[in-house]
């Protein structure tokens, strides 16, 4: 299976910070600002695995940044991945690159020291997606370990990557004109940046029930689909955006398994999230950036199609 590095843009989407600005000043002044960036805190660490397919995929692969590389374990289920982080961190989220052989279900657990562990996410994939994410929600943690109790192949578990994301603050050093102007604080604000855009989909039910209804605002009017699994929503946000989460509102007939897809140009689209429904409302975190989002189906729960009321997208404008 071919592969290639899907840019991960949460860098970009947190580019808000606070930059102060002296509102007296005779003289050019350099000033401090921070910024904020994402780092990948299990690259190039210690990793231990329980197991190798062959020496060829060796578990520190999975942390090497290089997409050209993997680990693979063998051919068990139970089989499972530690990273040491070297010292304790402040961990948003986890990504994981999967290869062709993914697990089918996975837990994630995180320890301070090695011994006492927590577990702090799983999930059950009964379907390929290439990359997978969990939030940690900004846990001190040191070591993760990612369980995997279930194949989704014949095979043993591969990944490409392994990334252990949080937030840092780096300093920069910028030259200031002077300025009389007040101190000012900028800061995004998370909104609705779907609502009332352009939207399309794979099909409708009937005219009553077009794409649009689901960027409308309105939770009496909805989108429906044609009765069948492979079906897709996708809304034109019309600019680059920061997007936080997906959030999909249902009508009785909602999507078992369904995947968010993000592009910058409507014709590559990298999966985000692969979940799994149990109808009402769905909150998908992606914190990514992008123009296009799309909801596309993979099951449907109902033997009706896809319905949704609304499909919301929580973020800002970037450019």
């Amino acid at each position: 299976m071919k592969k290639t590095l899907l840019s991960f843009t949460l860098a970009a989407a947190m580019i808000a910070g606070t930059i102060a600005v002296n509102p007296v000043a005779k003289t050019t002044t350099a000033e401090a600002a921070t910024t904020t960036q994402v780092v990948n805190y299990a690259l190039g660490k210690d990793v231990i695995a329980s197991s190798t397919e062959s020496a060829e995929y060796v578990a520190q692969n999975a942390v090497d940044g290089n997409m050209s590389t993997r680990w693979s374990s063998a051919f068990n289920d139970g089989e499972w991945f530690v990273v040491d982080l070297g010292q304790i961190r402040t961990v948003g989220s986890v990504r994981m690159y999967w290869e062709a052989a993914y697990a089918a279900e996975y837990t994630l657990s995180w320890s301070q020291d090695n011994v006492t562990w927590y577990d702090a996410a799983s999930r059950i994939c009964d379907y390929y997606s290439s990359e997978t994410s969990e939030m940690f929600y900004n846990r001190p943690v040191r070591y993760i370990k990612i369980t995997m109790d279930r194949r989704g192949t014949v095979y043993g578990s591969s990944l490409y990557e392994f990334e252990v994301l949080g937030l840092e603050e780096v300093e920069e050093t910028t030259t200031e004109a002077p300025t009389t102007e007040a101190p000012t604080t900028s800061q995004p604000t998370i909104t609705n940046i779907a609502l009332n855009k352009p939207a399309t989909a794979s099909s409708i039910e009937g005219v009553e029930y077009d794409a649009s209804k689901a960027f409308d605002g309105d939770m009496n009017t909805r989108w429906s689909s044609q009765f069948s699994d492979d079906q897709w929503l996708t809304v034109n946000l019309g600019k680059i955006c920061h997007i936080e989460y997906v959030e999909f509102q249902w009508e009785a007939a909602y999507a078992a398994y369904s995947e968010v897809q993000v592009s910058f140009d409507g014709e590559n689209w990298t999966t985000y999230r692969l979940t799994k429904s149990h109808g009402i409302s769905d909150r998908l975190y992606v914190f990514t950036a992008g123009r296009y989002v799309r909801f596309k189906g993979v099951r449907r729960a109902t033997p009706y199609g896809y319905s949704m009321y609304e499909m919301r997208v929580g973020g800002w404008e970037l450019y």
